[in-house]
């Protein structure tokens, strides 16, 4: 069974296309990093048990958890040459 990566299989793909400006490829290798970084942050979460309550209540009075989109959106950085920020 061969095993390809997904950023290989983008590139990969852009490369059937020769008029592709390289835009939707930057786009699909920045999800496939958010992803990545959001698989890891759960995994450690659930090992080291870092998901604790924020303190917080919402409107359904329900007690708010960390967020650990907001912690890893802060220790990211878009790889897009637009210079978008995070």
């Amino acid at each position: 069974m061969n095993l390809v990566t997904i950023e290989r299989h983008i590139l990969e793909q852009q490369k059937l296309f020769p008029e592709a400006s390289g835009e939707l490829t930057d786009l699909l290798t920045d999800v496939a990093f958010a992803a990545k970084l959001v698989r890891r942050e759960v995994v450690r979460a659930g090992l080291v048990d870092i998901l604790g309550f924020a303190g917080t209540t919402n409107v359904q009075g329900e007690e708010v958890k960390n967020s650990i989109c907001s912690q890893t959106k802060r220790s990211s950085t878009p790889s897009d040459s637009m210079g978008a920020s995070p």
